[in-house]
Formats: structure tokens, C-alpha cells, sequence
């Protein structure tokens, strides 16, 4: 009977042993599961901050390129004015070099 007694103590002290293996296990995984819970929040606020930037630069980048197509239609605007100032300027001046040029020859 005490081997048999003996026997179940062995059996009882090795299934405690297994279970506090099994204990240690557990916890090493739930921390693992904390500090990766932890790395996907600091990741999810991080992508947060980052797209809220992106939104703001997306809204700076259309607002300058509406400034940048505004200015090439200033800058076309300007060209044609400055043609046609020019080419008033040609019709006012030339015809009073003409009229001097003549007046010098004869």
C-alpha cells in the first residue's frame, strides 16, 4: 500500500510540477500579449498622427497647385498683354520713325 501511496505522491508532485510549468508558460504568453497589445496601440496612434499629416499635406499640396495653376494663368495673361502692348507700341512709334526718317532725308 505505500508503494501505491508512494506511487501517487510521484504522480501528484510530477502533475504539480507540469501544471506550474504550464502556469509559467501562461504568463509568459499573456505578457507577450500585453506588451504586443501595448505595440499595437502605440502603432495605431502613430498611424493616427501620420494620417492626419498626410490629410494636411494633401490639403497643402492641392492648395498650391491651385496657387501654382492660378500663377500660370497670370503669368499667359501677362505674356498676351505685354504682345499686345507691344505691338500698340510698334503701331504708335514706327510710323513716327518713318515720319522723322523722311523728314531728315529730304
Amino acid at each position: 500500500m505505500n508503494d501505491q501511496l508512494q506511487v501517487r505522491e510521484s504522480q501528484l508532485l510530477n502533475m504539480k510540477h507540469e501544471f506550474g510549468k504550464q502556469e509559467d508558460a501562461i504568463r509568459g504568453l499573456e505578457h507577450s500579449l500585453s506588451v504586443a497589445g501595448k505595440t499595437v496601440e502605440a502603432q495605431k496612434a502613430r498611424i493616427l498622427r501620420l494620417s492626419a499629416r498626410n490629410e494636411e499635406l494633401v490639403r497643402l499640396y492641392h492648395s498650391k497647385e491651385s496657387e501654382v495653376q492660378d500663377l500660370r494663368v497670370l503669368s499667359s495673361a501677362e505674356a498676351e498683354s505685354r504682345k499686345v502692348c507691344e505691338q500698340e507700341l510698334v503701331q504708335v512709334i514706327y510710323p513716327s520713325i518713318l515720319f522723322h526718317t523722311k523728314i531728315e532725308v529730304l
